[in-house]
């Protein structure tokens, strides 16, 4: 298979849950950043050099990392519809939303949630069928960081955002996993609507070739057993793997109880990291010195 879009949709309001989920993403994102300078004037092939250069032209300066502690956005902030699914979860689709007295679903399809935020007196900007959400305020808390792939294929689309929203206005959107663009990375949409915002919030994606596919299908089955349990991620098929790796976790929970089981598992992440990572430098090298294109199934697009 070719390069694959991965999307996550989470979503909790409890800020014990929140807290203590971006402890460790903050860990796993200074990881990510250490190995990046550690490998400062690896030996990469030309050919992805020239994707890198060819693909960041025009791109604002992207951070490596950021941090998000209660951070207070305002002005025009766009909320994209991916947030919310095309079509109702089964197990959601007759659940009330919060307008008629009822339990918000976590996942409530996007025509209700468009629905709700209009019943709610929230601006709504149809540009081309898309219905975007204009709020004034919201805070932010998370981290999101690029990954360090060190072909650096996809600059602008390499960043994982675990960032959750609160105190927005809109019960539908707190408690959401969002993408965060500022007011720089509104700019290189074509959508007028997002090209004139102060902020723009929607569905977390990541552009995956052959690096850290299989290793995020770990990483959010960890998440979901561990902290939220409605979580959906998607790579080719949604909760790709998801029962063998949970089985493998219960597993490891008989031995060894499920917080020191949450514990090791992450650090088989940052191990697994490494090793695939540096796989890749050795594989990298070796092209980079022979001036040859990766073997047939490797390339990159």
């Amino acid at each position: 298979m070719g390069s694959v879009i991965a999307t996550w949709r989470a979503h909790t309001t409890d800020a014990l849950v929140q807290n203590s989920l971006a402890e460790y993403l903050q860990k796993l994102g200074r990881h990510q950043q250490l190995r990046r300078a550690q490998s400062t004037g690896g030996e990469v092939p030309a050919f992805s050099k020239m994707l890198t250069v060819q693909r960041s032209e025009g791109l604002p300066p992207i951070s490596q990392e950021r941090f998000f502690q209660n951070q207070a956005i305002q002005g025009k902030v766009v909320v994209s519809p991916d947030l919310f699914p095309e079509t109702p979860a089964k197990a959601e689709s007759s659940v009330e939303l919060s307008t008629s007295g009822g339990r918000p679903p976590a996942f409530p399809d996007r025509a209700s949630a468009i629905a709700d935020a209009e019943a709610r007196g929230l601006r709504v900007i149809r540009e081309n069928n898309i219905p975007f959400v204009i709020i004034e305020k919201a805070t932010l808390f998370g981290v999101d960081f690029r990954i360090f792939d060190p072909r650096d294929l996809y600059p602008g689309e390499d960043r994982m955002s675990f960032v959750f929203v609160r105190g927005s206005g809109w019960p539908l959107l707190d408690g959401r996993m969002v993408n965060v663009d500022d007011t720089a990375g509104c700019r290189q949409y074509r959508h007028h609507v997002l090209q004139s915002a102060d902020w723009h919030l929607s569905l977390p994606y990541v552009h995956l070739r052959y690096f850290l596919e299989e290793w995020s299908d770990r990483l959010f089955a960890w998440m979901r057993r561990y902290f939220i349990p409605e979580l959906e991620f998607t790579r080719y098929e949604s909760n790709t793997e998801f029962p063998v790796h949970e089985s493998c976790m219960v597993e490891m929970e008989q031995e060894l109880g499920q917080t020191e089981a949450r514990e090791r598992w992450f650090d088989k992440l940052l191990a697994e990291y490494d090793s695939e990572l540096g796989g890749w430098q050795i594989d990298l090298a070796s092209w980079a010195r022979q001036e040859t294109g990766p073997p047939t199934g490797h390339e990159p697009s």
